[in-house]
């Protein structure tokens, strides 16, 4: 699998186990410009979201569009513009390496944060200079990356599901 291609860049969300690094989400802006984010699976689905230069956005699996939506066109984004929150990650399972070389940027999730059935990842493109804050989300915010090496800059941010515990306590019981 080829992630990364001239004039395109990519960014890893990672997740370390036992030392090694693992391929849970990654982010690719096209030269288009085009930003699309994709979930390894082994089953050919190909899950992804992708923003197009005239502002279409959409969420696709097994070639079927889910969701279409207009948005800013990634060339001239003002504020900030919300392509989506993912869950169930199971990188490991799949067989997704992450090989830091691969990609312009990772970002490494917080231990125990991101699994099949918890955390969820949010991907943002924000304006450069911008005092615009990313879509609200309703999870407790744990990490959060922004690349300003791309522009709109592109902001990744990893949330804790609210029924994992925090330091061996449910939030649900705190």
């Amino acid at each position: 699998m080829q992630l990364k291609r001239p004039g395109e860049d990519t960014y890893a969300v990672a997740i370390c186990d036992s030392g090694n690094l693992w391929l849970a989400l990654w982010v690719k802006r096209s030269a288009k410009p085009e930003y699309f984010v994709f979930h390894p699976t082994i089953d050919g689905r190909n899950p992804h979201s992708s923003l197009h230069k005239d502002g279409t956005f959409h969420m696709k699996s097994d070639d079927q569009k889910m969701l279409i939506r207009k948005l800013q066109p990634p060339g001239s984004i003002r504020g900030a513009e919300h392509l989506g929150a993912y869950v169930g990650f199971g990188p490991k399972s799949v067989g997704a390496v992450c090989d830091p070389a691969e990609f312009t940027g990772v970002f490494e999730a917080p231990s125990g944060v991101l699994g099949p059935r918890n955390g969820h990842v949010t991907v943002d493109l924000i304006e450069p200079g911008s005092a615009a804050e990313p879509l609200f989300h309703p999870l407790v915010e744990v990490d959060r990356r922004l690349f300003t090496d791309t522009s709109p800059n592109l902001l990744i941010r990893i949330f804790r599901s609210w029924s994992q515990p925090v330091n061996g306590t449910p939030i649900a019981a705190r």
